[in-house]
């Protein structure tokens, strides 16, 4: 069964982040000491995705403040999540990852290299096929998601670029022809991204 949130515990986290964001009390210390005893909930990092992928109604600022602090968590706590509250993870990060407003979907790259770089690449086919999608796409925004995400685990996980892949081929192989691709016909910013990504590997 797939994990799905509270709804008391929803509201509460997403009225914690806003008072966060907002900096209008003097209780920020007490507002961050909180979040960080969550950390010891089990399913507290779920909670954090849902908001950033899916909290449609909230205001993209807390969506990236969600974002940015399960990125923090990740890299501490993502190897030693239990594998459905991990999937859940995967799949909440993975529908922001093409998102049309840059802050969250650059913040999605960021939290999938921690992620990769934390459980690697090969155990995540899904992430592969959503990147190559991404990059084969002429939609600007969802190229840009991928393009973004690809450089950061290169820079972040060099070493997963050689993962070998469930087919037998390297990661770095199947990345490469839609890279070359993009510097064919795509925008300078977009062949500047797909060039950065080349160099690094």
């Amino acid at each position: 069964m797939a994990w799905e949130p509270q709804a008391q515990g929803l509201l509460q986290l997403i009225s914690l982040l806003g008072e966060l964001q907002s900096g209008a009390n003097n209780n920020q210390a007490e507002i961050l000491q909180r979040l960080d005893t969550y950390r010891a909930i089990p399913d507290f990092n779920n909670y954090l995705a849902f908001i950033f992928a899916r909290g449609e109604d909230a205001p993209v600022e807390i969506r990236q403040s969600a974002g940015l602090l399960l990125k923090n968590n990740l890299g501490q706590q993502f190897a030693g999540t239990p594998d459905e509250l991990k999937q859940s993870i995967k799949d909440s990060l993975l529908h922001v990852l093409p998102h049309p407003q840059k802050p969250l979907r650059h913040t999605a790259g960021t939290c999938i290299s921690t992620a990769v770089k934390s459980s690697g690449i090969a155990s995540w086919p899904q992430l592969v096929a959503a990147l190559l999608q991404c990059l084969h796409s002429d939609t600007p925004h969802m190229l840009d998601g991928g393009l973004d995400s690809l450089y950061k685990i290169i820079e972040d996980a060099p070493f997963e670029m050689e993962a070998t892949m469930s087919n037998g081929q390297s990661v770095s192989y199947v990345f490469v022809p839609p890279l070359l691709n993009v510097l064919k016909g795509q925008s300078g910013d977009m062949r500047r991204q797909a060039t950065a990504c080349l160099n690094l590997m």
